[in-house]
């Protein structure tokens, strides 16, 4: 629980124009069981770099989703200066 607090607790670096087009991508494991990915996107729009994260985590009991987690980070970055942050948020049962 500690871990995946941290993990996305951690903001991204500001994107560099060589990151662009090379996602990261990591699998959440809870115990022995993978639950969900983390994936990183770096992207340019113009003089803008962009990046985009995503945390999607689903927990079944028996097949039903018992908790789902579902949380977007995308950010807007000018040179070091973060112009703009927005992140959308969901959670709950199925």
């Amino acid at each position: 629980a500690l871990a995946l607090a941290a993990l996305l607790a951690a903001a991204p670096a500001p994107a560099r124009a060589d990151d662009a087009g090379r996602p990261l991508a990591f699998t959440v494991i809870r115990g022995d069981s993978a639950i969900g990915t983390h994936r990183v996107t770096f992207a340019r729009e113009g003089r803008d770099e962009v990046v985009e994260a995503v945390t999607e985590i689903a927990v079944k009991i028996a097949f039903v989703t018992a908790y789902r987690y579902t949380q977007t980070v995308r950010q807007v970055w000018r040179g070091d200066r973060l112009q703009a942050r927005v992140n959308e948020l969901l959670k709950g049962g199925s």
